[in-house]
């Protein structure tokens, strides 16, 4: 019969690679989204909005968005605030995707990558006490 440390040990190192990488993967990624991320307002068009000097009718409020198509963008508010087409965003299929939920998926995964770490290091320590041979009484 094989012993449980020689199956555990693999299991074991895979835990500890695979919640290492997506740990250190987590990073960049992160940091990526949070260099592409704007604060920003969704605005629609709007007609009666002419005839009192602003065309667009904000929807929802000033969020930040993660907006990769610098199509989607119109021109700034009188406030400053970066404006984000809702029409445009509809007709291209874009969805607004909002940096607050990325974070929560980047910290799911980092919560799952670690527990799978944690998981790998007590395997591995649980499979080197099975691995010690009993010591004969003589």
């Amino acid at each position: 019969m094989q012993r449980p440390s020689k199956f555990l040990r693999p299991v074991a190192i895979f835990l500890l690679v695979v919640g290492a990488l997506g740990l250190g993967a987590s990073i960049p990624v992160m940091s990526s989204y949070e260099g592409k991320a704007a604060l920003a307002q969704r605005v629609e068009k709007d007609t009666a909005g002419d005839l009192f000097g602003d065309a667009y009718r904000n929807v929802g409020e000033p969020q930040e968005y993660v907006i990769e198509d610098p199509k989607a963008f119109v021109e700034p508010a009188e406030d400053g605030t970066k404006r984000i087409s809702e029409d445009y965003l509809k007709e291209k299929g874009i969805y607004p995707t909002q940096l607050r939920s990325i974070r929560a998926v980047v910290n799911y995964a980092r919560i799952s990558f670690g527990i799978a770490f944690l998981l790998g290091l007590a395997v591995f320590a649980f499979a080197a006490k099975r691995s010690i041979p009993p010591q004969s009484a003589a």
